[in-house]
């Protein structure tokens, strides 16, 4: 960040709180170019003030986006985790300190995928909604979830003739009942929402369910996530109708994995579902819920 990288930023926050405008951030960034700060920080328009904002427009409920491509450290990792929906590709960085400081902080020896990776933070601390291989594909899902935003201003009428991507009959195969049987609900929900065509590496084109699954490494007991349903824009969450794998934080070692019940809300599920159904409170999406759950985990995993 440079005096004038603020004051173009801030310009762009406010045309789109202006207007009302979905912002979408690329981020990456290391913070303040440190032999300029002192004309970062001593201005209305400065550093700061890009925080502020971003609070500001979150509240009136305008969503913001940002794809983490490259590693944001220090400064530079603030904005991201103030936006609504968070990216982030294969190799970058999130994290207030790198491999040096912590080292010499601490005397702690530790790689940047520890610290603060995409994976780190998809299974573990859950930081990112969305964990990408590449650009490209990161740029598909950003393209993806701002078609789901509702258009309110509208009135034209939804094409209900769209099909979806498995025949709806097809959960009577699916679903079970039976004691001790397990299912994958994201069968069920491919029963359910439209199809979509995608390009495959032939350079022609396949269907998939029209469905962006949202943390889908963290808190796997509950399947959350923005979907087309008959041409609708919709957010779904639904239980895990079979066993799902949990990243716990560890020390030297490093992390380890838990097992979670079918049908089990955890303590992360349910973080993730509560700041889903925020987001789709924030971009005015209707939510749609597929219940089948024994309770909530108790004793010491609760």
């Amino acid at each position: 960040f440079f005096p004038m990288t603020c004051k173009k930023i801030i310009r762009a926050q406010t045309i789109a709180h202006m207007a009302r405008l979905p912002l979408l951030y690329l981020v990456d960034s290391a913070g303040v170019f440190l032999p300029m700060q002192e004309d970062v920080f001593p201005d209305t328009d400065d550093f700061g003030r890009i925080f502020r904002n971003n609070a500001v427009i979150s509240a009136q409920g305008i969503p913001q986006i940002a794809a983490i491509m490259g590693f944001c450290v220090a400064g530079g990792g603030y904005l991201p985790v103030l936006c609504d929906t968070l990216l982030m590709t294969e190799g970058s960085g999130l994290y207030l300190a790198g491999q040096a400081l912590v080292k010499a902080a601490i005397g702690q020896d530790v790689s940047d995928e520890e610290l603060g990776g995409a994976k780190m933070h998809a299974q573990i601390s859950g930081t990112i909604d969305f964990r990408e291989p590449d650009d490209h594909a990161c740029l598909q899902r950003l393209r993806s979830l701002v078609a789901k935003y509702p258009d309110v201003g509208s009135e034209e009428i939804p094409d209900t003739n769209i099909q979806s991507f498995r025949a709806p009959e097809d959960i009577y195969d699916l679903f079970t009942d039976e004691p001790g049987q397990q299912y994958d609900v994201k069968d069920i929900i491919s029963c359910i929402v439209d199809a979509r065509a995608v390009p495959n590496d032939e350079g022609h084109k396949s269907l998939e369910p029209d469905f962006d699954e949202y943390k889908p490494e963290f808190g796997e007991s509950l399947v959350c996530g923005y979907a087309m349903l008959g041409g609708n824009p919709v957010g779904i969450v639904a239980n895990q109708g079979k066993l799902s794998t949990r990243q716990m934080p560890g020390g030297k070692a490093g992390p380890s994995k838990s097992t979670n019940m079918p049908k089990v809300i955890y303590d992360d599920s349910a973080d993730k579902a509560a700041r889903f159904v925020m987001e789709c409170n924030q971009t005015g999406l209707p939510l749609v819920f597929i219940q089948d759950v024994v309770g909530f985990m108790v004793g010491r995993d609760s």
